[in-house]
């Protein structure tokens, strides 16, 4: 780092977590903090800001608040060395020439979460109105049709009733979905403490399933296990996970096929590390391809809609999933081969106290 000046000011800078840069009327780089350095790969002070930093609306609004001496505000995106969006706050003030002897003070703020945020709202928004919008036009197609030519029509009335019953039933799964989606996340930094049993827990949805389904579609195994330990969790939360999971592989698996359970110890949990219990959830079915993989647990995502909503899918079981597993420090990974079928594996730690 080439910064030399030691005065209190430039120390209370370099300390400041967000980059900030201190530019000449020429704009020349007299100063920049080490977040600066790091962020913009800063070589050398004393040379004009573009050859550090290569974004042509930064640095026309520079020199125009240089000529102008004006404060002004700017975003910009860096591809490099990943993506981030960054706020410049441009400030022209008499008191840099006192203290700094320089005309312009960038300081910038990383603003890519916020961007991101919006981004996901606003995405979460128009999917969530296009949700309710099949199902309310259906509504008001049936209504019509009951007021108009299917009045005087008893069989059509039935029928037309029992359609209105079906999407105003598909309607309250998705508000039920989307209420305990924003319960979990609302409840993402609050760790669990209960010590679950998590055969207990199988079992208990093994026999949820054959009461629903009227025969037994589930063959649980444990492999190579004498004693499983306890985890830390939320009983009710991780009810939900297994029973969503084990509803989608019975729901998209072949007709009558066993949905194969197995529980067994891993020694390196994938991408967090650590001792745990993983849960594999096998169907055999149509493959998944590779490309919809990462986005199976998006709210709203299907690879098949149709065929979603006609099995009464809301889009929201596997985004309500993963986030249960982020508040249990656990992890969901889906494996498909062709031809043979798809595996759900559900990864919680032994020990999530940390």
């Amino acid at each position: 780092m080439s910064n030399t000046n030691d005065s209190p000011e430039m120390r209370l800078l370099e300390v400041f977590p967000s980059p900030v840069m201190i530019l000449t009327e020429k704009r020349e780089l007299k100063y920049a903090n080490s977040a600066a350095f790091e962020i913009f790969n800063i070589r050398a002070l004393g040379s004009d800001l573009s050859l550090s930093i290569r974004v042509p609306e930064l640095l026309e609004a520079i020199s125009l608040a240089i000529k102008e001496k004006k404060h002004s505000e700017i975003e910009i995106s860096l591809t490099v060395p990943f993506y981030r969006v960054l706020r410049a706050n441009i400030i022209s003030n008499a008191n840099l020439v006192e203290f700094f002897n320089a005309s312009i003070m960038i300081v910038f703020l990383d603003i890519t979460s916020q961007i991101f945020s919006d981004k996901v709202r606003q995405d979460f928004i128009t999917n969530l109105s296009h949700e309710l919008k099949s199902p309310l036009s259906s509504l008001i197609g049936i209504i019509e049709t009951l007021s108009g030519p299917a009045r005087d029509d008893e069989n059509a009335r039935l029928r037309f009733l029992k359609l209105m019953k079906d999407e105003t039933h598909r309607m309250k799964r998705m508000v039920d979905d989307l209420l305990s989606l924003a319960k979990i996340e609302g409840r993402g930094s609050i760790k669990p403490k209960d010590q679950i049993n998590i055969i207990q827990l199988l079992n208990t949805n093994q026999e949820l399933f054959l009461a629903r389904y009227k025969k037994n579609l589930i063959d649980f195994n444990m492999k190579q296990m004498t004693e499983i330990p306890n985890i830390t969790g939320d009983q009710d939360e991780l009810m939900k996970v297994f029973q969503n999971l084990i509803d989608n592989a019975i729901k998209y698996g072949e007709e009558n096929s066993l949905v194969i359970i197995e529980v067994f110890m891993v020694t390196h949990i994938p991408d967090l590390g650590g001792k745990g219990l993983a849960i594999s959830i096998f169907n055999k079915g149509e493959d998944i391809a590779p490309e919809h993989i990462p986005r199976l647990t998006e709210r709203f995502y299907r690879i098949d809609k149709s065929r979603s909503r006609e099995l009464g899918g809301t889009g929201l079981g596997l985004a309500i999933v993963k986030h249960i597993l982020v508040r249990h420090r656990g992890i969901l990974k889906i494996e498909s081969k062709k031809g043979y079928g798809s595996t759900f594996i559900v990864y919680l730690p032994i020990n999530n106290s940390h």
